[in-house]
């Protein structure tokens, strides 16, 4: 007989416990409650694990332990669709179904045949047991991914991310190379392409120089319908059309004594040649007249042909205007920070600007008579 002050009473059954651990286990788990527990073999079910261990240990004769848990069926807080009545055990599971799988087209196929799934490892698994891919690098490659796609209007490629169906459009469908190597003539419209270029034909293995040999083309896009000349900005082709083509020269220099005319307004080039009366902007250019064409017989001529000219061409030329240099380096600073870019320096004491950060130099020695002035770029 059990002593009433120590025993533990259930309000619903009127069982007793004389420990307290069983009667909570009795309150949580069994009174009042369904079977939590059914057997893996049969339809056997119960309130207690332990009681479907004997079952299978005396009805089906499962003697290793280690096997008995995997014929242990956890039956409670389950999750159950409401469309098509699957039943889950985890919530997480349960939630990928609806949002996934329960009335959805399957959003995963195979790359290499008609394959499709709603579920991303049933493709792999396809592809690991009908196709033999077996490296498991190589299987997030076959897997296309089929929803919220984007896809070309022009050529039908098809995008996951909306960026880069975005980049695809505005850079790569029916456009021109933008990108060039500086060291030969390959041409790409990604700059990643020339990047793979010069490290595989060229050689060139440090990161920090890769830039340098990377040309950024500039097409022009306005064409004249008359001289087909082209330039980069609208006002540039308006400016050519009203003062330029086809049109003679309105501007005349205001010195009565000079009778120099252009077809642009514009400050007289100050440098004259005594012997055929061109102009020039700049010094050295008149030199270069003077001493290779003015009044002089061809002085260069063609190793290959009987072609000859008065100058000296220089083997680096521009892909973008038809400036020519000497030095691969000279070209290199022209495309950088001259050819088709704002100017980047800037005086501090007036509105001088400049592209390059010598002429800033000269400009504070000549013009205010500060050397070393510390020079910032833009």
């Amino acid at each position: 007989m059990l002593s009433l002050s120590e025993t533990f009473k259930c309000e619903n059954c009127d069982r007793v416990y004389k420990w307290k651990k069983s009667y909570l286990c009795h309150t949580r788990n069994e009174c009042g409650k369904a079977p939590k527990y059914s057997c893996g073999i049969c339809s056997k079910r119960s309130k207690l694990k332990g009681n479907i261990k004997k079952h299978l240990l005396s009805v089906h004769g499962v003697t290793d332990e280690s096997q008995l848990g995997k014929y242990i069926v956890f039956m409670s807080i389950t999750f159950k669709c409401e469309n098509c009545d699957r039943v889950y055990k985890w919530k997480k599971n349960y939630l990928y179904h609806i949002r996934n799988e329960c009335g959805k087209a399957p959003q995963y196929s195979c790359g290499i045949c008609s394959k499709r799934s709603k579920v991303k490892g049933n493709v792999k698994k396809h592809l690991f047991s009908v196709h033999g891919v077996t490296d498991k690098s190589q299987l997030e490659k076959y897997v296309v991914f089929l929803s919220n796609t984007f896809k070309c209007e022009n050529c039908d490629r098809v995008y996951k991310w909306k960026k880069n169906y975005l980049f695809h459009t505005r850079n790569q469908c029916g456009k021109d190379p933008q990108y060039s190597c500086g060291i030969c003539s390959r041409r790409s419209k990604l700059k990643g392409n020339i990047k793979k270029h010069l490290v595989s034909v060229h050689g060139v293995t440090d990161k920090s120089q890769l830039g340098k040999y990377v040309v950024f083309l500039s097409y022009p896009k306005f064409e004249c319908v008359n001289c087909y000349r082209r330039y980069k900005w609208k006002r540039g082709l308006i400016q050519h059309l009203r003062y330029e083509c086809g049109k003679e020269p309105q501007f005349i220099c205001p010195v009565r004594t000079c009778d120099y005319r252009a077809c642009l307004k514009g400050p007289c080039p100050p440098f004259v040649c005594n012997q055929c009366g061109r102009r020039y902007s700049f010094k050295t250019s008149l030199g270069r007249h003077i001493k290779y064409e003015c009044q002089k017989e061809p002085s260069f001529k063609c190793t290959l042909c009987e072609y000859k000219c008065k100058q000296k061409n220089a083997p680096h030329w521009c892909p973008q205007c038809p400036r020519r240099y000497k030095s691969k380096s000279g070209l290199m600073t022209h495309i950088r920070y001259e050819c088709q870019k704002e100017p980047s320096f800037r005086c501090d004491i007036c509105n001088y600007k400049c592209k390059q950060k010598g002429n800033l130099k000269l400009h504070m020695k000549n013009r205010h008579k500060i050397i070393g002035f510390p020079i910032f770029r833009l």
